[in-house]
C-alpha cells in the first residue's frame, strides 16, 4: 500500500481531468462515474454510478474511499500496522 501514502486528491492539480471530472490513471471505464480518482495498473477497473471516490488497487491491497476524506489514509495505514499487515503498507 506504499503508493497509497500520498494525497490522492492532490493529483487533480497535476493530472489531466476528463469531462466527467475523473482522473483515470489506467484501464478505467465508467458509466455515470464523476469526480473520481481511479488507479490500477495492469487490471481493468469498471465503475457504475460513483461520485467523488478514490479507488486505488495495488498488488497487496485495495483502497476505496470518499474523496473528501482521502487524507485519512494515514489512519488506515496505522490500523494495518497494528494488525501486523505491514506487507500491505
Amino acid at each position: 500500500m506504499g503508493c497509497l501514502s500520498g494525497s490522492w486528491p492532490a493529483l487533480e492539480r497535476v493530472k489531466k481531468v476528463d469531462d466527467a471530472g475523473n482522473i483515470e490513471l489506467v484501464n478505467t471505464y465508467g458509466i455515470d462515474t464523476t469526480n473520481s480518482i481511479i488507479h490500477r495498473p495492469n487490471k481493468v477497473i469498471t465503475t457504475i454510478g460513483l461520485n467523488n471516490v478514490v479507488i486505488v488497487d495495488t498488488e497487496d491491497a485495495i483502497l476505496i474511499c470518499d474523496k473528501k476524506i482521502a487524507q485519512v489514509v494515514k489512519e488506515i495505514r496505522n490500523i494495518l500496522a497494528d494488525n501486523v499487515l505491514e506487507d500491505c503498507l
